[in-house]
């Protein structure tokens, strides 16, 4: 017993357990730091070192999003094995950048009761909530692609064509794609749309076999924060009171004179109704009628263009003069493509209260074509006797102000094709729709951030290049490496 006392108060035991507890203190330490750091926000602990910044947000993101002053709360719907890194950075950083917003992580996996109304959704996806209302955030819409060919931006439809002609040799260019991450365009969009006092709203007219709206138009309002919705007039009394705009998308059949009247009446309350006609359908008797109230008729017949500055390849694939407007402010330097057009001309006597503004305008060469049959030359500009003589309005715009009461809108576009992004190689067709369609549409933030490309750029030599370094990586350091082994062995032989 006494041997057992004495051996706690030898020089090893004390040695040994200072040694012991100086390790437990290291290790305490060491566990209080990576807990410290722990709790530090993503901006202070991970460094972003890719060229385009992917994991960090851009200055102009960071006080956007830091701008926001309501009680917020993000859902992250991903397991651990899931995540996406740039999302979770989003995310993570945002949640730093801000102090009202809060950041909940819910795995779909183990707690599948808590995503009950979010099915639609996949992992890495998210939910921004407030007080006002919610906005979910597919993951899917955080990342887009776009195809290019010779420089020109072109469809995923058209990238596979020049794929396939590049892969059987009858093309030398091939085709590319860019992949970029657009997560904090939607991040903000999303809280600047969960917070405004007022979301905007613009309703498209169903019934009459109206076109949809182009995905990217939609794409476009929705980060707007414009909500977009659908309006079967022929069974509402009226045109709902939180319209901002009502679009008639390029109908295929007349409106019922109950619709044209509900319309009128909308307009007259301070209402915008925005049209696209085809020019073969032409213009129904009732949607005329409305038209003809402020001022703008159609002319039948085809538009074909003779100046060669106004039109591309075929007479009809018209590049339409640009007038100065408030809608058009933004197509300064650009030119707008607005083929297969009827025209639009002012009627003999404008009513009263009303003003008709020209937006787009054809030639003075050019002219409209009636009635093409089989034995019709489309490609033909002979001007005949049917044709009507331009110039034609394109794009026009009635205002109705009357003297008391809000000034309503009529505004015309004579193709559908300046409804289609497809075409939209400059810019300037979602310009004009977003600015026609805006313009009475009050939007408290407007989110413009740039998207982020994860595309590496491929580094291509020329040829004369990868022969040289050919010959230096499988010719000349193997037979460098080769000759040093030989010497060093005859060197060591001789000895």
């Amino acid at each position: 017993m006494n041997q057992l006392k004495s051996s706690f108060t030898k020089r090893n035991f004390k040695a040994g357990a200072m040694s012991v507890t100086l390790m437990a203190v290291a290790v305490a330490v060491v566990i209080f730091i990576n807990l410290l750091v722990n709790a530090l926000p993503a901006s202070f602990t991970k460094l972003d070192v890719t060229s385009a910044k992917l994991y960090k947000l851009s200055k102009e993101g960071e006080e956007l999003i830091a701008s926001f002053d309501e009680e917020i709360t993000i859902r992250y719907l991903v397991s651990d094995e899931s995540k996406d890194d740039y999302v979770d950075e989003l995310l993570h950083r945002a949640a730093a950048a801000n102090a009202k917003i809060k950041l909940v992580t819910i795995d779909p996996v183990l707690h599948p009761e808590q995503v009950t109304n979010y099915t639609s959704l996949g992992q890495n996806s998210f939910v921004v909530v407030s007080g006002k209302r919610e906005r979910a955030v597919n993951y899917n819409d955080l990342y887009q692609t776009k195809y290019y060919y010779e420089g020109q931006e072109i469809s995923a439809e058209t990238y596979s064509q020049y794929a396939a002609y590049y892969q059987y040799g009858m093309t030398q260019t091939a085709p590319q794609s860019e992949r970029s991450f657009a997560g904090e365009t939607a991040l903000a969009s999303a809280l600047a749309y969960v917070t405004t006092d007022q979301v905007p709203v613009v309703y498209t007219l169903s019934g009459h076999g109206e076109i949809a709206m182009d995905s990217k138009l939609s794409e476009y309002l929705s980060n707007d924060n414009v909500d977009v919705k659908t309006l079967q007039l022929a069974t509402a009394d009226e045109v709902p009171a939180d319209a901002n705009a009502v679009l008639v998308m390029a109908p295929n059949s007349d409106l019922s004179e109950s619709e044209r009247d509900r319309l009128n009446a909308y307009i007259q309350s301070g209402g915008h109704v925005i049209v696209y006609t085809y020019y073969n359908y032409g213009v129904g008797d009732h949607l005329k009628e409305l038209l003809r109230t402020y001022g703008m008729e159609s002319v039948d017949g085809l538009v074909m263009e003779t100046d060669a500055t106004m039109y591309n390849g075929m007479y009809y694939s018209l590049y339409p003069r640009i007038l100065n407007h408030e809608f058009t402010k933004e197509l300064s330097g650009k030119y707008l493509f607005a083929p297969i057009a009827h025209g639009i001309k002012e009627t003999e006597q404008v009513p009263e209260h009303v003003t008709v503004e020209p937006l787009l305008e054809t030639s003075d060469d050019s002219f409209a074509r009636v009635g093409f049959g089989e034995d019709d030359d489309i490609t033909s500009v002979e001007k005949t006797d049917a044709d009507a003589a331009g110039p034609f309005m394109i794009g026009a715009s009635a205002i109705y102000a009357p003297e008391e009461g809000e000034a309503g809108r009529v505004t015309w576009y004579a193709t559908p094709y300046l409804t289609n992004t497809l075409y939209d190689d400059n810019g300037a067709i979602s310009e004009l729709f977003l600015a026609t369609v805006e313009s009475t549409c009050e939007i408290e933030t407007s989110v413009s951030l740039a998207t982020k490309k994860i595309t590496a750029e491929q580094v291509v030599a020329a040829t004369s290049d990868r022969i040289i370094w050919g010959l230096i990586l499988v010719g000349a350091i193997p037979l460098a490496i080769f000759a040093l082994g030989l010497c060093i062995w005859m060197k060591r032989r001789k000895k």
